[in-house]
């Protein structure tokens, strides 16, 4: 099965299936987070929190949750640049005429 799915983003900097639903996560360089339903070809939410590239993601095995993580890199008086990392736990549930929602 081949299935192509189109954004705007300049990267795709990560992807996660889930692990038994036909779900995948895309973490884009814009800083944005889409949920796709790949055997339907649907966008199903859009999760954007991140303010720069979103480096990854990830689905927990069991729950309705997954990780995202970016690197920030923002300038510091006395050693010049440095970075941070930020990650966030997203929690969503699924809505049978809705969709899923977070």
């Amino acid at each position: 099965m081949l299935t192509k799915f189109e954004t705007k983003s300049n990267r795709v900097k990560g992807l996660a299936f889930h692990p038994w639903r036909p779900w995948i996560l895309v973490s884009l360089h814009s800083g944005v987070i889409q949920m796709w339903d790949y055997r339907m070809g649907t966008l199903l939410h859009r999760f954007d929190e991140h303010d720069g590239p979103v480096r990854g993601v990830h689905f927990h095995k069991t729950q309705l949750l997954f990780v995202s993580g970016d690197r920030e890199v923002f300038p510091q008086a006395a050693k010049g640049f440095c970075s941070g990392l930020t990650r966030l736990v997203w929690s969503f549930w699924i809505d049978d005429k809705a969709g899923v929602s977070a």
